[in-house]
C-alpha cells in the first residue's frame, strides 16, 4: 500500500482550513442580515429565529434530495445520538448567540466570553480526543481572544457612551460557547458521516426551540415585513452554507485549531456594523483588535502550522520503527 507523502497531508490540513474561514465569514453574514430582519422592530426576535432555522432545514432537505441521502441510513447506528448531540449543541450556540445580537449586545463582554470558544475546545479536545495542541496553536488562541477584546471593549474596560449588556447576556454567551466547543468536539467523531442530516437535524431544532413563543404576540407586522423576511431568507441560506463548511471542514481540521479560525467572525461582523448595519465607528483598539484577530489566523494558516507528517493509510495500521541499530531489525508496533 501507498504511503501518502506530507505535502499531501498538508493540502488537505489548508483546505480544511479554508473552509472554516468560509463557514466563519458566512457566520457573521448571516448573523447581520438577521439582525437588519429585526432592526426597527420589523420582525420579533423568536420570528426571524423561527425562519431562519426553517430555512435552514428546507436548504439541508433539498441537499439530501439532490445528492440522494437517506437522513437516517446515511448514519450508522451507534452514531445516531451523537448526531443528535452535535446538531443539539450547535442549534444552542448559533440560536443563543442570535438572539443576545438581536438584543442589541453586539459588543462587551458577552461578545468576549463567546470567543472564549477555542479555550474550551483545545481543552476538550486534548482530554476526549487526544489532540495535540502546539505552542503556535495556543499562541494563535490567545492572540485571538485579545483581539477580541479590543474590538468588543468590555465596559470593565473600557469607558465608552453604549450601556452595559446585563449579566445574564453574558451568561448566555458563555454557555454558547460552551456549546459550540462540545459541538466542534463531537463532530470530530464523525469524520466517516455525511453533515448534512446534521444541519437537518439542527434546522429542526431551531424550529421547535422557537415555534411556542411565536404563537403569542406581537406578530409581525407594518410595510417593512416583506423586506424583513427577505434578510430572514439571506439569514437562513448563509447559516445553511455556514453549517455545510463548518462540519466538512471539521472532518479534517482539529477542534481546538478550528475555533480559532471561527473567531475571525468577529472581524467580519465589525466590519460589517461598520459598513452596511449601524455605521459604527472604529477607533484605534478596535482597529488594533482586528489585526491581532487577522495575525492570529495567519499564524494557524502558515505553512509550518499544516505541516504534517506522513502517515500510513487505514490498511496499514501497523507501522514500522527500528528497534536494533546493530541488525537493522524492524518490528511491527499497533
Amino acid at each position: 500500500m501507498s504511503v501518502p507523502v506530507a505535502s499531501d497531508k498538508a493540502d488537505e490540513q489548508r483546505h480544511g482550513n479554508w473552509l472554516i474561514l468560509g463557514s466563519a465569514v458566512m457566520f457573521a453574514c448571516s448573523t447581520s442580515l438577521a439582525t437588519m430582519a429585526h432592526a426597527n422592530g420589523a420582525l420579533p426576535i423568536w420570528f426571524v429565529i423561527l425562519g431562519r432555522s426553517f430555512v435552514v432545514t428546507v436548504w439541508a432537505a433539498l441537499a439530501l434530495i439532490w445528492v440522494r441521502v437517506s437522513p437516517v441510513q446515511s448514519i450508522r447506528v451507534g452514531f445516531r445520538g451523537l448526531v443528535f448531540i452535535r446538531a443539539t449543541l450547535n442549534a444552542i450556540g448559533h440560536n443563543v448567540l442570535l438572539f443576545v445580537t438581536m438584543r442589541g449586545v453586539q459588543l462587551g463582554l458577552a461578545t468576549v466570553l463567546y470567543f472564549t470558544t477555542p479555550i474550551f475546545s483545545f481543552v476538550a479536545g486534548y482530554a476526549l480526543l487526544r489532540e495535540r495542541v502546539s505552542c503556535r496553536d495556543t499562541m494563535a488562541a490567545l492572540m485571538a481572544i485579545l483581539g477580541v477584546v479590543l474590538i468588543a471593549q468590555p465596559d470593565m474596560l473600557f469607558v465608552g457612551d453604549h450601556d452595559a449588556p446585563e449579566t445574564w447576556y453574558a451568561i448566555l454567551c458563555l454557555g454558547a460557547a460552551f456549546s459550540s466547543a462540545g459541538g466542534m468536539v463531537a463532530m470530530r467523531r464523525l469524520t466517516t458521516i455525511n453533515f448534512l442530516p446534521i444541519v437537518l437535524v439542527s434546522g429542526l431544532i431551531g424550529i421547535l426551540a422557537s415555534i411556542i413563543p411565536c404563537v403569542f404576540p406581537p406578530w409581525p407586522k407594518g410595510k417593512t415585513v416583506t423586506r424583513a423576511l427577505l434578510y430572514v431568507a439571506g439569514a437562513g441560506t448563509t447559516t445553511f452554507a455556514e453549517l455545510s463548511l463548518l462540519n466538512a471542514g471539521l472532518q479534517i481540521v482539529p477542534a481546538g485549531r478550528c475555533a480559532v479560525l471561527r473567531v475571525f467572525t468577529a472581524v467580519v461582523s465589525f466590519i460589517l456594523q461598520c459598513t452596511v448595519q449601524d455605521g459604527l465607528t472604529p477607533d484605534v483598539f478596535s482597529v488594533l483588535g482586528v489585526g491581532i484577530v487577522s495575525g492570529a489566523i495567519c499564524l494557524v494558516m502558515s505553512p509550518e502550522a499544516v505541516e504534517a507528517k506522513p502517515r500510513p493509510d487505514k490498511d496499514e495500521h501497523m507501522r514500522l520503527i527500528r528497534v536494533n541499530k546493530s541488525n537493522d531489525v524492524e518490528l511491527p508496533i499497533l
